[in-house]
């Protein structure tokens, strides 16, 4: 039976896709990681373990503090609960956009139909700015209806999943974008490719867990949340994948019909790495 490896580097070798060897790999730069057992619910701040110490703080309702979900995980690791509404975390410091970014997240939504705002709403927000409150810009990375979805905040959508996440385990989500093009990935497959988006002065993501619409806040479990400069090539996601499911357990195989098509339609934008 042909691995699920072997298809994705058949794909990428399809679309040109540059390996670790070649002379147009991108370093990878950690700016931000968000690991459950880096958060404390007493005082709502979740430790930036990069190096670079971007903290997170709760703020927003409801209250108190989103909780620790122990042993959630398939490996049996703690999960950060959050009750979406308007809960989000503050970064101490934003995350310009630069050359683009990658972020991964390994979470598990609770509901597709309701982010427990009050008002069914759809939208489980991962990434927003309040810097750009009614004026659009920073990157607003969210769950739609069930699927991941990448839009300008206040703007244009950018790239749509085409997957459903599940609301009974966890799944592996991530997203590539700089000015050149976008590719979501979902447990191991590409989701979705699409436009690019160019990141401008103050085009900043300072919110983790809500947009700046207030009532979109990301409901469900988050054991781990990765943000990268730049778009990282396939093999390098790869690699972070691989990591992660291995620190936090296996997330759900993707259909062979999905895998084949995603691998094929495998997009990878390389831009020259900053860090702004």
């Amino acid at each position: 039976m042909t691995s699920l490896k072997t298809l994705l580097s058949a794909g990428a070798m399809a679309a040109g896709v540059a390996v670790l060897g070649g002379v147009n790999v991108q370093a990878q730069t950690l700016e931000l990681q968000l690991k459950a057992a880096n958060y404390d619910p007493g005082t709502g701040i979740w430790t930036d373990s990069s190096g670079l110490g971007d903290n997170a703080t709760f703020a927003g309702s409801p209250l108190p503090n989103p909780t620790l979900s122990f042993g959630a995980t398939p490996n049996g690791l703690a999960a950060v609960s959050l009750p979406g509404g308007t809960s989000a975390f503050t970064l101490q410091n934003s995350l310009a956009g630069g050359s683009g970014y990658t972020i991964f997240a390994y979470c598990e939504i609770a509901s597709t139909t309701s982010n427990n705002s009050g008002n069914a709403d759809s939208v489980n927000a991962l990434t927003g700015s309040a810097l750009n409150v009614n004026v659009g810009g920073a990157l607003e990375y969210n769950v739609n209806s069930g699927v991941q979805d990448a839009t300008v905040e206040y703007g244009n959508d950018i790239v749509s999943g085409t997957a459903t996440l599940s609301t009974s385990s966890f799944s592996l989500m991530d997203l590539a974008i700089d000015g050149s093009g976008s590719s979501l990935r979902l447990n191991g497959a590409v989701d979705g490719t699409g436009s690019g988006m160019t990141f401008g002065v103050g085009d900043d993501i300072d919110t983790i867990g809500n947009n700046t619409s207030d009532i979109q806040g990301f409901y469900g479990k988050i054991a781990e949340f990765d943000v990268y400069s730049g778009a990282l090539t396939n093999p390098q996601i790869d690699s972070i994948e691989n990591g992660l499911i291995t620190e936090y357990g296996q997330v759900p195989e993707p259909n062979a019909g999905i895998l084949l098509a995603g691998g094929l339609l495998t997009l990878v934008a390389v831009g020259r790495l900053r860090r702004a």
